[in-house]
């Protein structure tokens, strides 16, 4: 969840419209320190704007990976979603929506 103040809103339009159309691209947390330096517009060496949800080169095809430094086989998020679709948001069982 992003939020924008209305003077935010009003000074960076733009802004609010690269948000709005990225609600619905995979996203993972570790890419949020590029979001977050492409937002305040910070240059650095360490940003890539592939990884920033809001940034035309945004890399939305890229594999996600679930417990990557295990030592059996890291599991691929993809494959999970598509097998059991989106997590029911305030269920006590914790069961999949298929």
């Amino acid at each position: 969840m992003i939020y924008l103040t209305d003077s935010c809103s009003v000074q960076h339009p733009n802004l609010e419209q690269k948000i709005a159309s990225a609600t619905r691209l995979p996203f993972m947390l570790d890419d949020l320190p590029h979001l977050l330096l492409d937002i305040a517009g910070i240059s650095t060496p360490w940003y890539k704007p592939s990884l920033s949800i809001i940034n035309e080169n945004y890399n939305s095809q890229r594999r996600r990976i679930i417990d990557g430094y295990s030592t059996t086989s890291p599991i691929d998020y993809d494959s999970v979603y598509d097998a059991y679709g989106e997590w029911k948001i305030g269920s006590n069982n914790h069961s999949y929506d298929k």
